[in-house]
């Protein structure tokens, strides 16, 4: 299986202002797991696979809207069951959204995701706020519970009492909080403390992406490499990070190189075997996948 080699790229690392290249003298190449890559119903499930192979990829996390029949590739792409959506682009809270669910993970969805509960507006949608102890959404804790299977969820950071209640559902549940909630390493440090079940993917959070917030929050590197303070957070709590592309939005396939050269620049300032944990280790670990 292709896997993008990462800690040997010492002229980038140097051009970038990376650090000492002694931390990752002894890594030849890690397999990266795209933990957060979305698919929309207009993709081509073969030019899906070929941008996972050609980024040099050893598997990639869809989080829907996506149907399990075009996961040509077992062992290259795995799934998430997503929930339906209104008028207004949030979730449906229908029992036949659940249902729908449900049915999904029947049919092989490793989890649900990514479940927007409260998000920013996006892609002329307005902003999703939603009650994290409405009736519906309780029930789809429960599928998760009930399949053993996690749920990853959208929660922007201002707003984070609603990751708590779902993270205080039950302490069974699994959740991946998408983005950090694209908190600072300070601001994130207290749920990881507080939450034994509570992990968090890193999607999105590079310098190269446009988004909602400002690079410079956005962000994990600067021209030293990992910033110090995530540096610190992440080898604190090595098995609770994940790592994920969010390519998805028109343009973010083309940014795929760009991004992975800033995933470098993290991967070099980590310990070796943390690093090996946060860009895939991990997400096989909470999957069971690839197997």
């Amino acid at each position: 299986m292709d896997t993008r080699t990462l800690g040997l790229a010492l002229p980038l690392l140097a051009a970038c202002g990376g650090s000492d290249t002694t931390e990752t003298s002894d890594i030849e190449a890690l397999e990266i797991l795209d933990a957060h890559l979305h698919l929309t119903r207009s993709d081509d499930p073969e030019t899906l696979a070929e941008l996972v192979r050609d980024a040099g990829l050893a598997g990639a996390l869809i989080l829907g809207p996506a149907d399990g029949s075009v996961m040509e590739d077992p062992d290259l792409t795995t799934w998430f069951a997503f929930m339906q959506v209104d008028e207004d682009g949030g979730p449906s809270l229908t029992q036949q959204a659940v249902d729908a669910l449900e049915a999904d993970l029947l049919a092989g969805a490793r989890g649900i995701g990514e479940l927007s509960i409260q998000h920013f507006a996006s892609g002329g949608h307005d902003t999703v706020s939603l009650d994290p102890m409405d009736p519906t959404l309780e029930q789809v804790y429960d599928l998760c519970l009930d399949h053993g299977v996690p749920l990853n969820v959208h929660v922007d950071g201002e707003e984070a009492w609603k990751l708590e209640v779902v993270t205080g559902y039950d302490p069974d549940l699994q959740v991946v909080w998408a983005h950090a909630g694209d908190l600072s390493a300070e601001a994130l440090r207290p749920y990881l403390e507080d939450w034994d079940n509570l992990r968090v993917d890193l999607a999105a959070r590079n310098p190269v992406y446009q988004r909602h917030v400002s690079v410079e929050v956005q962000r994990l590197t600067d021209d030293d490499g990992l910033q110090p303070d995530w540096k610190e957070l992440i080898e604190q709590h090595p098995d609770r990070f994940l790592w994920g592309s969010d390519v998805g939005p028109a343009g973010r396939d083309e940014q795929l190189d760009e991004v992975l050269a800033d995933l470098e620049l993290i991967t070099a300032d980590l310990d070796p075997e943390v690093a090996e944990a946060f860009v895939g280790g991990n997400l096989r670990e909470l999957l069971g996948w690839p197997p």
